[in-house]
């Protein structure tokens, strides 16, 4: 297990960041609010916090926000990404906020209150490692086999910001796992383990 720590980019210096968090595997930032996602499935005892909590980071240490309560449960948060008043979120769970078919493994969020982004209705059938966005289109990548129901998407797939539907005109043929994504101008650099990428 790990927990999660602010360290000082001169000296090295480890601070602990609020109550105890172990198995971080996402982070994001909001100006003094600390998004973190990972395997937990609760904080001191508290199982209302799990999967996903935030923290306030205005004094050293930070400070839990109660008010973020995102109920994602069935497995891991492992990526997340902010546009502005929204948090996508991937991983391997399957329910959110109690639905389970619109919202497996990829979801869309308000960032102050966790609330589901009930327009937004993706879905993949197995992980989300990593999050992209370029203006209204959200990559994503991973171990999915599919998504939204469609097996011509597995493992990189673009949605629509706006209603989470495909983007029909991206079609690569990936062989494999995708672990990260990076744009650069109009091409995006994909790495993770596969043998062959087409389209």
């Amino acid at each position: 297990d790990g927990e999660l720590l602010s360290i000082d980019t001169l000296t090295g210096d480890a601070t602990a960041i609020g109550p105890s968090v172990s198995s971080i595997l996402a982070l994001a930032l909001d100006g003094t609010i600390l998004y973190a996602g990972g395997h937990f499935t609760e904080i001191d005892g508290d199982g209302d916090f799990h999967h996903l909590v935030a923290f306030d980071m205005t004094a050293p240490g930070g400070t839990l926000v109660e008010t973020f309560l995102p109920d994602i449960t069935g497995g891991a948060v492992r990526a997340l990404l902010l546009d502005g008043s929204t948090l996508y979120v991937g991983g391997s769970f399957t329910t959110v906020n109690g639905a389970n078919a619109d919202h497996q493994s990829i979801v869309a969020v308000n960032a102050a209150t966790g609330t589901v982004v009930n327009a937004f209705l993706a879905s993949t059938t197995g992980d989300v490692f990593s999050l992209l966005r370029n203006g209204t289109t959200l990559y994503a990548g991973g171990s999915f086999t599919e998504a939204n129901g469609d097996t011509d998407y597995p493992y990189f797939a673009a949605f629509n910001t706006l209603d989470g539907s495909l983007r029909s005109g991206f079609q690569p043929s990936v062989s494999g796992t995708v672990y990260a994504l990076i744009q650069h101008g109009t091409v995006i650099y994909a790495g993770g383990y596969f043998t062959a990428i087409e389209g």
